[in-house]
């Protein structure tokens, strides 16, 4: 890691955010703030490893990505609609390799997973959105709210084992959403 990104790392971890975690506690991804403003946040993300889901899921903002350190091989879904294969039950997806200084904007209705990171993992500087939508995971059955989605209680993330802000934020989406459809 360079000198530059040792520094913005350094400064935010001053300032941790929630780390999420797997089933048998080891950390997925650990995530600092670097600001937070009504318009516009940064955080620092550690992505330690790839995703288990089996399935693609979206994030409540849109966001930039910028790789500070590392790399990951990222997996996007090739049609706009989720469209499933019988036999998986899995999306097929484009392979994208982030490396070193990559930048990628997503929208928040952009689907992923992330497949693989480099050993001793993919360090990232991230600009977040507004909270725009409820996040969740894409199924045959269609969208699951992220809480509701079987990985998530494995990882020991489902309502009541997460931080309390995070839960509250995105069930009051989540409601809102519904209450629209």
């Amino acid at each position: 890691m360079n000198m530059i990104a040792k520094a913005i790392v350094g400064w935010a971890k001053r300032t941790p955010y929630f780390h999420l975690h797997h089933a048998d506690g080891s950390v997925y991804m650990g995530r600092w703030w670097l600001f937070r403003t009504p318009w516009l946040s940064a955080r620092i993300h550690h992505i330690a490893t790839p995703d288990f889901d089996r399935h693609f899921h979206d994030h409540p903002f849109g966001f930039v990505s910028v790789i500070l350190s590392g790399w990951y091989v990222e997996r996007r879904p090739t049609s706009v609609d989720p469209c499933f294969d019988g036999a998986s039950g899995r999306e097929t997806g484009v392979i994208a390799h982030r490396r070193t200084g990559s930048v990628a904007w997503r929208r928040c209705t952009d689907r992923h997973i992330i497949d693989r990171v480099s050993p001793g993992g993919a360090w990232t500087l991230v600009f977040v959105t507004p909270k725009r939508q409820w996040w969740g995971f894409y199924t045959p059955e269609g969208k699951v709210f992220w809480a509701d989605y079987p990985i998530m209680r494995e990882r020991g993330q489902a309502p009541g084992t997460i931080h309390s802000e995070e839960l509250i934020d995105s069930q009051q989406s989540h409601t809102t959403t519904r209450e629209r459809a």
